[in-house]
């Protein structure tokens, strides 16, 4: 479980990075992902939003800032996890 949680941080980690650069949020990377994306980014993308959806985090976009909510148990016991390494 531990490797997989540092696989997921790095994942999201690279993702944010590179959506950063760019200058795009994840909602609109996954709007234009053809024009602005490679195909190692979008598999990020849908890596990324595999594990939210598994842990049951939700993210919204509110003036262009990605916000993630934890509503599941497991998703509280990963953020719980990852904030106390």
């Amino acid at each position: 479980m531990y490797t997989n949680t540092v696989k997921e941080k790095l994942c999201a980690l690279s993702l944010l990075k590179h959506l950063e650069i760019r200058s795009l949020s994840l909602q609109e990377a996954k709007a234009c992902r053809y024009h602005h994306l490679d195909i190692y980014t979008i598999n990020l993308i849908t890596y990324v939003l595999d594990i939210l959806v598994m842990y049951g985090m939700i993210f919204s976009q509110i003036d262009h800032t990605d916000v993630l909510y934890y509503i599941t148990p497991q998703g509280s016991r990963l953020l719980s996890k990852l904030d106390n390494e």
